[in-house]
């Protein structure tokens, strides 16, 4: 089930890209379009200021997004790194005891031998 949650969220987040793909070449045939056939094209290009606006608050909120996703991801490693840690302790201190049983068994092993 989780499979086709994930196919079914990819395939949606293709179509949305999909969809703003299709806008900004619609856009800029319009602009082109537009500058082409017009007398006067400062006056087109001072009428796209919203939209560049628009952009550029876009992508200031992508660039703090992706920030925030990348913090969440490191305090994930860092909680991983010290699970981590704490299994190679544990690994550590029972191969110490398993030596020391090794030391015991083969001190014994003397004493019966002699």
């Amino acid at each position: 089930m989780t499979e086709e949650n994930e196919k079914l969220q990819t395939k949606h987040k293709q179509q949305f890209w999909f969809k703003v793909g299709l806008t900004v070449i619609i856009l800029l045939w319009l602009s082109n379009f537009l500058i082409l056939f017009c007398h006067n094209p400062g006056t087109i290009g001072d009428s796209f200021g919203v939209v560049n606006s628009l952009f550029s608050g876009l992508a200031f909120g992508g660039i703090i997004y992706t920030i925030i996703l990348q913090r969440d991801e490191l305090q994930l490693q860092r909680d991983e790194l010290s699970l981590t840690r704490l299994e190679l302790k544990r690994s550590a201190n029972a191969q110490e005891d398993s030596q020391k049983a090794l030391e015991r068994q083969a001190a014994n092993l003397k004493k019966v031998q002699n």
